[in-house]
């Protein structure tokens, strides 16, 4: 290869360097302002997404201009500017279709979750709770994207659990709460099946894990827990149990947070209690603003 081409993309790459770190800079400063969000975590991610294959895809075409513009001159913008628009084409589809399987994934969810109308929206609030605990872990960007898809969908594993024990109107017999207990590796299953949400598998998997090992289905403890399953599964509860049932009411915020509090060091990590409670106004208002549709809601 000429040494000058060399040189020319050298200096192609940084010059791309310096601009993507002076104008992501200005994106996650202005987004750090409206979201009240740390800034460097945000910059972290958007230079993490740049740096991947961006760069490679630009410095690729970088080297084709160079190396043809001898022998086309000028005219090599329009040489270019079909891989671009291809690349361009095929990036379109893939996220099409990515969105396909996720809201089809979302729609199953609502279906499963209306045959109740103690659960509506149960998915969707979790999402939201775990939106509010994120900020105190700096999970942020695409991370936060996928724990909010996770939370969406970690009941996806009950479309597998049969409707005469998910709807019993009353509390359910061992043999029938063991049958639900198997939701977390089904959805993580159904969800390997996917590519582009392998991340998100062991988050489903063991959202139902206890910081004292005493939960199911691995019985996994501490920190062997991901993170984010660990504030998926808090966040479940408290949606749980702020959610009427047919066998008994729902509990109001101040009682279901002295509930999950009671639980530090137990059933939870008493990290993510201590921010439960930093955030539990927070909480309380998305737990109000998204109640399911039956009347009276405690405060």
């Amino acid at each position: 290869v000429n040494s000058s081409i060399i040189v020319k993309i050298i200096a192609i790459a940084v010059a791309i360097s310096i601009y993507a770190m002076i104008n992501n800079s200005f994106v996650a400063g202005a987004v750090s302002l409206a979201t009240q969000k740390k800034f460097i975590p945000i910059l972290k991610d958007v230079l993490v997404d740049f740096f991947g294959a961006t760069i490679f895809i630009s410095l690729g075409i970088a080297y084709l201009a160079i190396y043809l513009y001898p022998y086309v001159g000028f005219y090599v913008i329009f040489v270019i500017l079909g891989p671009l628009l291809a690349i361009r084409f095929v990036m379109t589809l893939y996220r099409k279709f990515l969105n396909t399987k996720l809201e089809a994934m979302y729609a199953l969810m609502k279906a499963l979750e209306e045959k109740d109308p103690y659960t509506a929206g149960h998915g969707e609030r979790v999402s939201l709770y775990c939106e509010v605990m994120a900020e105190k872990f700096d999970i942020y960007g695409k991370r936060l994207e996928d724990l909010k898809i996770a939370a969406q969908l970690h009941d996806v594993g009950k479309i597998g659990v049969r409707d005469i024990v998910l709807n019993k109107p009353e509390r359910l017999t061992t043999v029938e709460y063991d049958e639900i207990k198997k939701h977390p590796v089904d959805g993580a299953k159904i969800l390997s099946e996917i590519p582009s949400l392998k991340v998100i598998v062991p988050w489903i998997r063991y959202h139902h894990e206890r910081w004292d090992g005493s939960g199911y289905q691995d019985g996994i403890k501490g920190d062997q827990i991901p993170l984010e399953a660990q504030i998926i599964g808090i966040s479940d509860v408290y949606d749980a149990l702020t959610t009427k049932r047919a066998y008994r009411d729902e509990y109001s915020n101040e009682e279901a947070i002295k509930m999950i509090t009671e639980e530090s060091g137990k059933g939870f990590n008493p990290e993510l209690v201590s921010a439960l409670l930093s955030f539990k106004e927070r909480f309380n208002e998305i737990r109000v603003e998204k109640a399911p549709a039956y009347a009276g809601v405690k405060k």
